[in-house]
């Protein structure tokens, strides 16, 4: 940081609204201090915007680099750290830290155009994805890592090159999972169809004529 950088900058806003008032805020470095200059109004509402601005001032930086972070928790509240790089959240904070990575930013992408989605829905693609202690893409690629189905894999993406790497190599399908058995018109083994009723007709009284 060069002399002219380390100068005490002082900037002054001021805003024409109904309420007249003056911003000035004054730095050096890492610190700085925030002014509010406030005319004809009462001290409390001046507490009231101080204490709001006070808790929503943060830092956003480019690039990942969580040792610098560290290195300044005389400065930043290092338990809000964030960030968008679910590798290295996975690698510094842990597995538990990138899952809510990946909740938060599929949320801020459909929060944006005003979508809601259920928290249930986001927390079963986080699972999917981060439940062997690291994370893979919720894509063909990922599912097909580690389902065994040839016909739930053709009921996601590019069936016939499932169905051509089943026949080559002679896999088998125990139509087990929902997309498998709906694939081919089965009921599901889930719910009711997941056991059958036999009925014992000898035990059965006759009817009274």
């Amino acid at each position: 940081m060069n002399e002219a950088e380390d100068e005490k900058a002082q900037v002054t806003i001021k805003f024409k609204k109904n309420i007249k008032w003056t911003i000035h805020y004054e730095s050096t470095g890492l610190n700085f201090e925030v002014h509010y200059a406030l005319q004809e109004q009462p001290h409390i509402l001046l507490a009231q915007i101080a204490q709001r601005t006070a808790r929503s001032v943060f830092v956003k930086a480019s690039g990942v680099n969580f040792e610098v972070f560290h290195k300044l928790v005389d400065y930043l509240d290092i338990n809000e750290v964030r960030s968008n790089d679910i590798h290295a959240m996975l690698n510094t904070y842990g597995v538990e830290a990138a899952r809510a990575t990946i909740i938060g930013e599929v949320k801020g992408v459909f929060g944006a155009y005003g979508i809601h989605v259920d928290m249930r829905h986001l927390n079963l693609i986080a699972d999917f994805m981060t439940f062997d202690g690291g994370y893979r893409p919720m894509s063909r690629l990922g599912m097909g890592q580690f389902s065994t189905s040839p016909f739930g894999k053709m009921t996601f993406e590019t069936a016939t090159k499932f169905i051509v790497e089943a026949a080559s190599h002679g896999e088998s399908d125990t139509l087990d999972g929902p997309s498998a058995s709906v694939c081919l018109g089965k009921p599901v083994k889930v719910g009711t169809g997941s056991f059958g009723l036999l009925q014992n007709f000898s035990l059965e009284q006759p009817v009274a004529m």
